[in-house]
């Protein structure tokens, strides 16, 4: 949860949510560049009602807080969010939304490319967190949280299917 102070806590999870999950990965650095930090998060809702609310807190988060402390040592500068209806973009999902800005880490400098990802299908939100490093173009960065988002939208798209 991003509190009035625009620092993120941890919080339990509101009865709204039945689960979420969070699976974090890097990809390692490489001829000179640093590495890219991956953050990906699955959240499955009670109800469709809640998930286009965590949608719509999501993309007005930026607004509130363009400066975001993530942890002790990395924050977030000049965040800028845009959503994304259905039928645009390249997921058939519900709705989208995405967020980009600089990241800076105590152990990676900066400022560093950073783009987020976020798509709801139904009562299940699947996004993505890219965060570059020296040598890191955005459009690598933005690769991988497309194709991270992507997958987990058609894995979610195939479970909510049920059997054939």
């Amino acid at each position: 949860m991003l509190d009035g102070d625009c620092v993120w806590q941890r919080e339990p999870l509101p009865s709204s949510v039945l689960t979420s999950f969070t699976r974090y990965s890097e990809l390692p650095a490489k001829g000179g560049k640093g590495p890219i930090l991956i953050a990906a998060t699955v959240v499955v809702h009670r109800e469709v009602s809640d998930a286009e609310w965590e949608m719509a807190r999501t993309l007005e988060e930026a607004l509130r807080c363009p400066e975001q402390q993530l942890s002790q040592d990395e924050r977030l500068t000049g965040l800028l969010s845009a959503g994304l209806p259905f039928g645009v973009g390249q997921f058939s999902s519900d709705d989208s939304i995405s967020e980009s800005g600089e990241y800076h880490s105590d152990a990676l400098g900066g400022p560093h490319y950073y783009i987020w990802g976020q798509s709801r299908l139904g009562k299940v939100t699947v996004s993505a967190v890219g965060k570059g490093s020296k040598g890191r173009a955005p459009e690598e960065i933005d690769t991988a949280v497309t194709e991270a988002t992507g997958v987990m939208l058609a894995v979610a798209e195939d479970e909510l299917e049920g059997p054939r």
